[in-house]
C-alpha cells in the first residue's frame, strides 16, 4: 500500500489560521465599505435636500418676477 487512508492534517493547521485571518480581514473592509456606504448615502441625502430647497427658492423667485412683468 502506497498510501496511508488517513488524511494529512498537518498542512490543515496553518491553511486554517490563513483563512481565517483572510476572513477577519475580508470582514473589516465588508464594515469599512459598509460603513463608506452608509456615509455617502447620508450625503447624497442631504444634497437632495439642498436641491430641493433650492429648486423652491427658485420657483418662489419666477413667481415674484411674474407678479412684477405681467
Amino acid at each position: 500500500m502506497i498510501g496511508s487512508s488517513k488524511p494529512d492534517t498537518t498542512q490543515k493547521e496553518p491553511r486554517s489560521g490563513l483563512c481565517s485571518g483572510l476572513l477577519k480581514a475580508r470582514d473589516k473592509e465588508i464594515q469599512t465599505l459598509k460603513t463608506s456606504n452608509a456615509k455617502m448615502k447620508k450625503d447624497i441625502q442631504q444634497l437632495k435636500d439642498q436641491i430641493n430647497s433650492l429648486e423652491a427658492i427658485h420657483r418662489k423667485i419666477q413667481e415674484k418676477k411674474k407678479e412684477i412683468v405681467p
